[in-house]
């Protein structure tokens, strides 16, 4: 058996941000500031990005891992996370998109939206 930092505890955010047409460059520039920030938090455990795909993915989804629930929602309602996502929201579609799950689960469910 091979050692994970994820446990049964762990917790994760799968956060989706629909983007303007146009604006890839200015939110890639976006995350290249925040997740540097979100990795200065207690128990933060990792990202992964998945870039929108035409004709399957619209969206940005970002899925956000962190050990446990009260080290997760210290990052979701920080000042800097906040500031940080005020400045984006020139260049989002609408409001974001957050799932919280726990424990072991596995599975998210991708917005459902049109593929233009």
């Amino acid at each position: 058996m091979h050692s994970s930092p994820f446990s049964e505890h762990h917790v994760t955010a799968v956060i989706a941000h629909l983007l303007k047409p146009g604006r890839d460059a200015d939110y890639e520039a976006w995350m290249h500031e925040i997740i540097p920030v979100a990795q200065t938090f207690p128990g933060y455990l990792g990202v992964n990005i998945l870039r929108p795909k035409p004709g399957i993915q619209a969206e940005y989804i970002i899925v956000l891992h962190f050990d446990n629930h009260e080290c997760l929602q210290a990052w979701l309602n920080s000042p800097e996370r906040q500031d940080l996502i005020a400045r984006i929201q020139p260049l989002i579609q609408e409001r974001e998109d957050i799932q919280v799950l726990t424990g072991l689960e596995t599975w998210f469910e991708l917005p459902k939206r049109p593929q233009p």
